[in-house]
């Protein structure tokens, strides 16, 4: 190539199957269990609300530790594969083959037992998962030549998780009941969920491939390739370094704006089962939430080329917290809830590629000035984060749902009606805008990034010499 030649942005078809391969299709593993877990616990388990809640919270709990190790190992541990595909591999198979037990229904089984069970098979899961999940956000750096590319990636990754959410809330819900909602139903729907990810696997990785190549490099590949060192193994010491004050303020406020979705998938099956009295409205908001989230894919890359990541994230978070506070005034109306989720949806949904986009600038800044490159760690510290805030909104609405004095063997009261309508209204609300302060004192030069992505490029692509970026 000539040495002047303009650095290639990500293409489309590369963005597809970015999409398809991995982050869009991991979306079926999670769905079921963000919208049905806490309920087959007290609903098809059988187990007295507080114990649910207390297994639902400490399963929160193994789920932020299995994200911290999973980058630990990933950074630390150097598979033959490619840095982040090889990881991206065995997380596929692995989670597959684990995710429909966290819904095995046990006969007579005391709670005790229960609760080891479900700790060792979610932590088992979690870890599994979030292999795939970090390596596939983390490998969004080495794709990218610019910040543009890193939102085209996650923009079409969003667009391939609101489809499978889409498609997951038109099957789920027939597969559960197919195969028998009170037995292993939610077990086997789990499993044929995940096959379209082991399908479209071996497509994923031979794309990913020229990004991110394997340590033993196939003969086709270049000399100079080919003596190109390996990626150096990250220590403890730059995990810690890694803690920037972007790093930092980017951390909390992920906690808090991911935590207003929890609130919705703990509460969604009571409220559309005792609110509203209409337990097919769950499916139908889910589906309508989907379809706001595609245009709210759409409007991404454009909000992209007009503002920067960090005004995105705040001040969409914080706007997302007025069709949540709507849902108290709606006074039950199947219709106006519709509508909320709809407002919801077009709202919240170009903050997840954006969130996505920010860890990588988080990485790259960290990097750009010699401070760590824990890339892996900083990815699955987001991850973790995002499940702290799953952790809080989990907590107090499951927790809250026994102190309320909710119990599935007995009939329902106004105090508990309310206190569901209450929980899904100011609880998300109150987590966006504590992200929004949060978010406004981020401090990285987007621009400044962009620069040494570019100049990152030049080299991966060989049609630059460059050095070494300056601080």
């Amino acid at each position: 190539m000539e040495k002047n030649q303009e650095v290639k942005g990500i293409s489309f078809i590369d963005s597809v199957i970015y999409a398809a391969g991995g982050m869009g299709t991991l979306s079926f593993q999670g769905i079921i269990k963000g919208y049905y877990y806490m309920f087959f616990l007290t609903n098809v388990m059988l187990l007295p609300t507080v114990a649910a809640a207390s297994i639902y919270t400490s399963l929160t709990l193994v789920a932020i530790i299995a994200m911290t190790v999973s980058g630990m190992i990933m950074d630390a541990v150097r598979l033959p594969w490619g840095r982040q595909r090889s990881w991206i591999l065995v997380g596929n198979i692995t989670s597959a083959l684990t995710v429909g037990f966290m819904f095995y229904r046990f006969e007579n089984v005391n709670v005790g037992t229960y609760v080891i069970f479900a700790i060792a098979i979610n932590f088992l899961y979690n870890l599994f998962y979030d292999w795939t999940w970090v390596g596939g956000r983390a490998i969004i750096s080495a794709m990218s030549s610019s910040s543009a590319d890193a939102v085209k990636l996650t923009t079409f990754a969003e667009f391939g998780t609101k489809l499978a959410g889409l498609v997951n809330v038109l099957l789920a819900g027939w597969l559960i009941e197919k195969f028998g909602a009170n037995g292993q139903g939610y077990m086997i729907a789990n499993f044929l969920m995940t096959l379209p990810l082991l399908l479209l696997t071996p497509i994923y990785m031979k794309m990913t491939k020229k990004f991110d190549p394997p340590r033993k490099l196939a003969g086709e590949a270049t000399e100079e390739v080919k003596k190109a060192p390996a990626a150096p193994k990250v220590g403890f010491k730059d995990m810690i370094k890694s803690f920037t004050r972007p790093a930092i303020c980017y951390y909390i406020a992920a906690a808090f704006a991911c935590a207003q979705t929890s609130f919705f998938s703990v509460l969604l099956a009571y409220y559309t089962n005792y609110v509203l009295n209409n337990p097919s409205i769950l499916g139908i908001s889910s589906t309508v939430y989907s379809a706001a989230g595609f245009l709210g894919v759409l409007i991404t890359p454009w909000l992209s080329k007009k503002f920067t990541n960090k005004q995105i994230y705040a001040w969409l978070t914080l706007i997302a917290a007025f069709p949540y506070l709507l849902v108290m005034w709606i006074n039950g109306n199947p219709i106006l809830f519709v509508g909320c989720r709809f407002l919801t949806g077009l709202i919240a949904t170009p903050t997840a590629p954006i969130m996505v986009a920010i860890a990588n600038d988080v990485a790259d800044y960290n990097e750009l000035k010699g401070i760590s490159n824990a890339r892996s760690f900083v990815t699955s510290m987001m991850g973790t984060m995002i499940r702290v805030g799953l952790l809080i909104a989990s907590a107090i609405s499951s927790f809250g749902l026994a102190a309320v004095g909710y119990d599935a063997t007995k009939p329902m009261t106004d105090t508990v009606l309310k206190a569901i309508v209450t929980m899904m209204g100011w609880g998300p609300a109150a987590v966006c805008i504590v992200a929004w302060a949060v978010m406004l004192l981020y401090n990285v030069d987007e621009k400044e990034i962009d620069a040494y992505r570019r100049q990152k490029a030049a080299v991966a692509q060989g049609v630059a010499e460059a050095a070494p970026a300056e601080e």
